[in-house]
């Protein structure tokens, strides 16, 4: 399991982006290198757009999720602080061909 970062101020973004140093700069970059059970660390200053609603699909599973956390950058004024600016939703098929959250 590793850690991921996510910067949109990010100036030495480069794969697999273990570092605020190397962060990516978008969350769509973030994702094709997690493996299930990776967290990615999204600064609470990112910010991205896109001209379209965007689905993303993350290589977790129920017994070794994906985290996707809004956090201060560790150095950054304050230090590392959790935040909830992240609204993300996680759809599971059951079964029984429903899905839940």
């Amino acid at each position: 399991m590793a850690d991921i970062f996510v910067d949109s101020a990010s100036v030495g973004a480069l794969s697999p982006y273990s570092t605020w140093a190397t962060a990516a700069t978008t969350l769509a970059a973030a994702i094709p290198p997690a493996v299930a059970g990776d967290t990615i660390y999204v600064a609470n200053t990112h910010s991205e757009s896109t001209a379209a609603d965007v689905f993303y699909t993350l290589p977790g599973t129920a017994a070794s999720p994906n985290r996707i956390l809004c956090v201060t950058p560790s150095g950054a004024a304050g230090g590392r602080r959790w935040g909830a600016n992240i609204r993300l939703q996680h759809r599971h098929r059951l079964g029984d061909g429903t899905h839940g959250l």
